[in-house]
């Protein structure tokens, strides 16, 4: 009777053994998207038929590219790239767009609003940590070009820093 209730006890273990095994790789494969980040700092930037195109200035041009999920071999994916122009070397916060310069870019796809869309509302905060990585926190609303409906744009994290 004793060997019948241990190997009911190994069995059952074994079997909590496997399922948090499993919860535990579940929880840490669940990661923010893959993304860039690139300043071009002694710039500033217009947008003319759909182009970004740089310029010098007294700014530096953020550009935080997060990469869509799906594979780019059948366009299953879309990539958004947040364009804005802010002070150099300082920390950023906004909630109120109407004085602000920036583009939620949509690209990777063949799809509605490619392109250029005006950010409309949300709100943004950058900080710069060291001389190359910095925290943003993007929750971003855009109007669509082709179809006047919304792009959403999240991210929340750490992040390198490129400089071309």
């Amino acid at each position: 009777m004793k060997k019948l209730q241990l190997a009911k006890t190994k069995i059952i273990l074994g079997a909590w053994l496997v399922l948090l095994t499993h919860i535990s790789y579940a929880q840490s494969s669940t990661s923010q998207p893959k993304a860039t980040l690139t300043l071009h700092s002694q710039s500033d930037f217009t947008v003319t038929d759909n182009t970004l195109a740089f310029t010098e200035g007294e700014q530096t041009i953020l550009s935080l590219t997060v990469i869509g999920k799906g594979d780019k071999r059948i366009d299953a994916g879309m990539d958004k790239t947040l364009v804005i122009s802010m002070p150099a070397n300082k920390d950023l916060s906004i909630d109120d767009w109407e004085n602000y310069k920036a583009f939620i870019e949509i690209s990777g796809c063949r799809c509605f609003n490619r392109g250029f869309n005006t950010i409309t509302n949300g709100t943004l905060t950058i900080s710069k940590l060291d001389n190359s990585r910095w925290s943003i926190f993007a929750d971003l609303k855009a109007t669509g070009r082709d179809n006047n409906e919304p792009i959403l744009f999240y991210f929340e994290g750490e992040i390198k820093a490129s400089v071309p």
